[in-house]
């Protein structure tokens, strides 16, 4: 259940301690609002932000807007020596589920924190406040979200994630593509790109210009636990949302032909707390995904929905003859010379059709196994066989050195007949041992 929901289930845990929080909140504004009232002004911060006016189009704009961390910061004292304050502060630490994330290193795995009661309750304050340039009242709604997201973080072991990725050269006549627990690929909302526009002033991990093409994104919500103290070896090791994102992309290249990839991927926390932070993480260099547009249709999901199904079962990471085609078949998709992707594709093929601890250019044996999968009728295979033999004595010529030259549409059908292989050898039962398939092959 992701985190939202969870907390909209939970109802309040600690009922004294929620009062306690409510009534200090509700000073803590009353005493901001009566400074300003005496007229202290409330300090004003520029703000470059854009603003998505269309597809293609945007817009930036230069405004005014208050800082209200700022004017909280600045009454810290004056807050803390509220009586209300004290009476918050002891209920905290009478509660050892509230006690412990106060004061104490805390996080996942993928960092850790210490945050103090102000902390805590400066985030509360801060979040009763809008863009607006007027101070508000005390607004219940917004602080019983506020609360039940902090009450979600102490008296939860584990609390929820989102990862989210867009999706480069992808398009759909579906507004969601739902592929199961909590994986999905989606629209993205103008608001996520003015937020990527936005971010991309600081860093630049996706170049700026093509922040507005994207159009779709992957989305997945994951649960993951807490740490106290210190984050122990085994929370290091990598976890199935960590790959993910890759697994979806190389389902979708093995799945049809298209030129579509990811750069980025970020990471968020679904409760609103102080303490807990997510990040965004990339390569070492920008990739850029051009070609022909990856278009996923509405009556081609339900094939694709059963393919990912199986893809998903494979630990793509073993060495294992399928682990190495796919590595190799994703070498080859993100290369631009010709030459790097045959050779990246025919290892691929030779991972795939040679059995174990078979060595030399087996040039003729891997074209009729080839064949043999891909074809049926003698005519057909002849002509597959044929092609396979260009395929490896192009090859040949490549890592020798050799001047060469490729016909227009050479290197798809290379990658087109690895593609149709990969996806045969997926779909094969798990009981079905590599070199017991290639021998059926050769008693063809």
């Amino acid at each position: 259940m992701p985190q939202g929901e969870q907390r909209m289930n939970q109802g309040v845990v600690n009922e004294d301690f929620h009062a306690k929080t409510k009534r200090l909140v509700e000073s803590a504004i009353g005493l901001l609002n009566s400074f300003v009232k005496q007229g202290e002004e409330i300090p004003l911060q520029i703000s470059e932000t854009y603003k998505v006016t269309g597809p293609g189009g945007w817009s930036m704009e230069y405004e005014d807007k208050p800082d209200y961390d700022k004017l909280i910061l600045h009454h810290e004292k004056e807050i803390q020596a509220l009586p209300e304050f004290q009476l918050w502060a002891e209920a905290a630490s009478t509660d050892p589920a509230v006690s412990k994330h106060i004061g104490h290193l805390l996080g996942t795995r993928r960092g850790m924190i210490n945050r103090s009661p102000w902390e805590y309750l400066s985030h509360l304050i801060l979040a009763q406040f809008s863009a607006e340039h007027e101070l508000p009242a005390f607004d219940s709604e917004t602080f019983k979200n506020n609360y039940r997201d902090m009450e979600a973080l102490f008296y939860n072991d584990k609390v929820w994630f989102q990862l989210f990725s867009p999706l480069q050269n992808f398009e759909s006549d579906a507004e969601t593509i739902d592929l199961g627990g909590g994986l999905q690929i989606r629209k993205i909302a103008p608001r996520e790109l003015e937020e990527l526009l936005n971010a991309s002033k600081w860093s630049p991990l996706i170049p700026f210009n093509e922040i507005i093409t994207l159009r779709y994104a992957m989305e997945f919500a994951f649960e993951t636990e807490k740490y106290f103290l210190s984050i122990p070896l085994t929370a290091l090791e990598p976890r199935y949302e960590d790959e993910l994102f890759g697994k979806l992309v190389t389902a979708l290249r093995l799945f049809k032909a298209g030129a579509i990839g990811y750069n980025m991927v970020r990471e968020t926390p679904l409760i609103d707390t102080p303490h807990l932070f997510g990040g965004t993480r990339a390569g070492l260099d920008y990739r850029r995904y051009w070609g022909p547009k990856y278009s996923l249709q509405s009556d081609e999901l339900d094939a694709f929905k059963a393919f990912w199904k199986q893809l998903n079962t494979i630990e793509l990471s073993q060495r294992a003859p399928i682990g190495i085609a796919i590595s190799r078949f994703n070498y080859a998709y993100e290369r631009f010379g010709i030459e790097d992707k045959l050779i990246d594709y025919m290892i691929a093929f030779e991972a795939l059709y040679f059995k174990t601890g078979e060595r030399g250019e087996y040039r003729h044996k891997l074209a009729v196994r080839v064949a043999r999968l891909l074809a049926t009728g003698y005519e057909n295979r002849k002509a597959i066989v044929k092609e396979m033999v260009e395929f490896y004595d192009k090859r040949s010529e490549v890592v020798h050195g050799e001047r060469t030259t490729f016909q227009s549409g050479f290197i798809e059908k290379v990658e087109e007949y690895l593609r149709r292989s990969i996806k045969h050898f997926v779909q094969l039962p798990r009981t079905v041992g590599h070199d017991q398939t290639i021998s059926q092959l050769d008693l063809g």
